[in-house]
């Protein structure tokens, strides 16, 4: 689990009726105290009840905690498409480095142009000589740089998802008790499905 996952509680099915509960179960308890009259309540309306804070909670601790990249952009993709140009127009004398620092294990005839050339660079005194020597770099460079790019933003953006650990351990123990008592729940409801259809079978 990652902070992309915990953002997306909201939007899962489980924490829609767990927050109905969560808000539901309070209110009717206080109205039918108020009115004095009794209230049965079945302890899986409880089970689900406590399964929307445990899913509340790791969504607090998200809105708290959560490194701003995540909160900021939609997903990885948009995080990608947003920071490819500001890289390539940011930092022009990076461009070795991030293209050495991304290659795959295929290119390795790629990185040691560049490293030769680079040498080269380095060892040159001639200046006319240097400038020539800085243009086979940068067509060297130029097809390689946006395909590393793309590979520098999404490694970058998996140590974001991952980044605070500690924050991220106690969301996955409030996650996992909550998909514990949501499984109670269902193993409940199958059960008393189960009993009624036993019972209709045996009636007929």
């Amino acid at each position: 689990m990652n902070w992309i996952t915990i953002k997306g509680i909201p939007k899962n099915p489980l924490f829609k009726i767990s927050y109905l509960v969560l808000v539901g179960l309070p209110l009717a308890i206080n109205i039918f105290a108020s009115l004095q009259w009794h209230l049965e309540i079945s302890y899986t309306f409880f089970a689900v009840f406590y399964s929307g804070v445990l899913l509340f909670l790791p969504y607090l601790i998200y809105m708290i905690f959560a490194p701003k990249e995540v909160r900021q952009y939609e997903d990885e993709q948009d995080f990608v498409n947003k920071n490819r140009n500001a890289i390539i127009t940011g930092y022009p004398d990076l461009k070795k480095n991030i293209v050495l620092a991304h290659l795959s294990d295929t290119q390795t005839d790629s990185r040691n142009k560049i490293l030769e050339l680079d040498t080269h660079i380095r060892q040159c005194t001639s200046q006319t000589e240097r400038t020539n020597l800085e243009t086979q770099m940068e067509l060297l460079l130029s097809p390689l740089l946006p395909g590393c790019i793309e590979r520098h933003l999404r490694r970058q953006w998996r140590d974001i998802a991952h980044a605070r650990k500690i924050a991220l351990y106690i969301c996955v123990l409030f996650f996992t008790l909550a998909m514990l008592l949501a499984l109670y729940v269902m193993t409940e409801r199958i059960i008393t499905v189960t009993k009624f259809l036993i019972a209709h079978v045996n009636h007929s």
